[in-house]
């Protein structure tokens, strides 16, 4: 919400403490893929679209449900 309206350093402090805490507990699913997602939007707003093109690749390449294969039945 910070981003849309326009804090993006308000932004970019609430998705670090956000990639913290999916660092600290190890999840590789889609909430790193979220905090990636969240990261790139302060660039954007700023205008660095070479740190958003980083940013929004590594949200694309975590692995999620929907990109992961099912097993069993």
């Amino acid at each position: 919400m910070a981003s849309l309206l326009g804090y993006g350093e308000l932004a970019l402090r609430r998705a670090e403490r956000a990639l913290e805490r999916v660092m600290e507990n190890h999840w590789t699913d889609w909430r790193l893929a979220l905090c990636h997602e969240r990261m790139a939007r302060a660039p954007a707003m700023a205008g660095n679209t070479r740190e958003w093109d980083h940013l929004v690749a590594l949200a694309r390449g975590v692995p999620t449900a929907s990109t992961t294969p099912r097993t069993g039945s």
